[in-house]
């Protein structure tokens, strides 16, 4: 699974993507998983 943020309006992956997090800067993201 991975972390997905996005910046804005985005209905449409919010809607896909329930888990999106919406954040209001590049800055603001924290992402929990890693890629190997």
């Amino acid at each position: 699974m991975f972390d997905v943020f996005y910046i804005g309006s985005n209905k449409a992956l919010k809607s896909d993507i329930p888990f999106a997090q919406k954040v209001k800067s590049a800055d603001d993201i924290t992402p929990k998983t890693k890629m190997f």
